[in-house]
């Protein structure tokens, strides 16, 4: 027996209306049959057409039951009606308010309003209306799915409450009207989101913190809705250079792991972390630290003659300074952030990983990259405290970096009369500054040793100090010249 399969395009509008029907996918069981499409428009029992695909125009306002009968060759056939309304169209629906201009934040209270017009009938009652609201969650812009929020029916206006969700997502706000024919009409509004970014940070940069389940290196940034509530998470202990790093708090007081409201404007949340003693060193015996908080010394005794780029001046210092076994009078400051205790032959501007043979050696890097000596900068020395703790100080001021604008650096060392080494850090801001083309470390006479702190990687941080421990042989060795 066959089926009989019909469609009419389209099957509203106001008359005259001209309307396609087609039967192609009407099929019969018995391969090699061959079907008679018999189409009765009015559906009065009179066939007004035959053939697949047919059209009829109607001329008078009304419902009509258009039939197809499919007959096989052995005379079994199927019938199938459409309906076919000619004067009636769909009713049209408005929302009125909200608009597609409004951007909302979680928790925000949104009234919408709407109405809808039925050519016939003119304005609908509210309960020929319903309201459908959708979030809409994207992976990517052309990737999204759907989660129901709420709906509303046989209502002109209402409110609803913003929902709290991930970013990318948005509204679908959908009012749909029932005509008294049975048609329907829908429209539908797309209610973005108000967004703000949200900056992650670490003290020491380049660490791993969690925002909602992601891992991001810092620094970092995420877009999210405004009012969102986001999770924070400090992971640790964690390696960076040589260094482990445990976390200590987050700038706003919270637990490693919290949760946070995301705000109206543009934020940033710091994480600050403190290396574990002895995580980093060398096999002679130097180990290193960081110690937040201790304080930057400025060398105001001396301004040394140094100008412009790739420059060395030798100095005599104020005491004896015990380094790798040896004990040294003179050292060589280098413009591009290098303190030898060995003459290094000239100023090294290209920066390498420690440690290496080649020139300088026995040296001091607190922060060894092309830096220059403009007008405003200087190298400075000084020597603080007394016997059997003085302190000889090296600073190095409001260095620009070649090829980096405006970008300025001031670190120093300070050397302890019993063989502490310590580096400091101000005025840093972000990229090169925090040293992601410097070498930090210190290097035996050989250079065949050293301590690595760190290799063009973002880790010097503010009133940050990393302080260079020698073992207890290294103190009072024997003089080296």
């Amino acid at each position: 027996m066959p089926h009989a399969v019909a469609t009419a395009t389209p099957t509203s509008g106001q008359a005259p209306l001209t309307v396609t029907f087609d039967a192609v996918g009407s099929t019969d069981p018995d391969p090699g049959d061959i079907l008679e499409y018999q189409w009765d428009f009015t559906g009065d029992g009179t066939v007004d057409a035959t053939g697949r695909t047919v059209s009829h125009t109607y001329a008078a306002v009304g419902t009509y039951a258009a039939r197809l009968r499919v007959v096989d060759i052995g005379g079994l056939s199927d019938t199938v009606t459409v309906l076919i309304r000619v004067g009636t169209a769909a009713p049209v629906p408005v929302i009125d308010t909200p608009t597609a201009e409004l951007r909302w934040s979680v928790g925000q209270s949104v009234h919408f309003r709407g109405h809808a017009d039925d050519p016939q009938q003119g304005a609908l009652p509210a309960s020929a209306l319903t309201w459908d609201l959708v979030l809409r969650h994207c992976s990517t812009p052309d990737n999204c799915h759907s989660h129901p929020v709420r709906e509303w029916t046989g209502v002109t206006e209402g409110d609803f409450r913003a929902p709290d969700h991930e970013y990318p997502s948005y509204l679908e706000l959908t009012l749909t009207a029932r005509g008294g024919g049975g048609l329907t009409g829908s429209t539908t509004l797309r209610l973005d989101p108000q967004t703000v970014r949200i900056s992650l940070a670490t003290r020491p940069a380049g660490l791993r913190l969690h925002l909602n389940g992601r891992s991001l290196t810092t620094p970092n940034n995420a877009q999210v809705i405004v009012g969102s509530t986001n999770t924070l998470s400090a992971p640790g202990p964690q390696t960076l250079g040589p260094a482990t790093y445990t976390f200590v708090g987050w700038s706003d007081g919270g637990a490693a792991t919290h949760v946070v409201t995301a705000p109206a404007t543009a934020a940033t949340w710091t994480a600050t972390y403190d290396s574990i003693a002895g995580s980093c060193g060398d096999s002679y015996g130097y180990t290193c630290t960081t110690q937040p908080g201790r304080p930057y010394v400025p060398a105001d005794d001396d301004v040394l003659p140094l100008a412009g780029d790739n420059v060395t001046r030798e100095i005599r210092l104020p005491f004896a300074v015990p380094y790798y076994g040896q004990v040294h009078s003179r050292a060589w400051v280098d413009s591009n952030g290098v303190l030898s205790f060995a003459d290094p032959g000239g100023s090294w501007p290209t920066n390498r990983p420690l440690p290496q043979a080649a020139a300088p050696n026995a040296a001091l890097y607190p922060f060894w990259d092309d830096l220059e000596v403009r007008a405003d900068s200087s190298v400075r020395t000084a020597t603080i405290g007394g016997t059997p703790d003085r302190r000889f100080v090296v600073e190095w001021r409001d260095l620009g970096l070649k090829g980096a604008g405006s970008a300025r650096v001031s670190f120093q060392v300070v050397i302890s009369e019993w063989g502490e080494i310590v580096f400091n850090y101000a005025g840093l801001h972000a990229g090169r500054e925090l040293g992601n083309s410097a070498t930090i470390g210190i290097e035996n006479p050989t250079g065949t040793d050293a301590v690595a702190y760190s290799y063009n990687q973002l880790v010097l941080a503010d009133s940050r100090a990393i302080v260079f421990t020698p073992p207890a042989a290294t103190v009072g060795a024997a003089p080296a010249g």
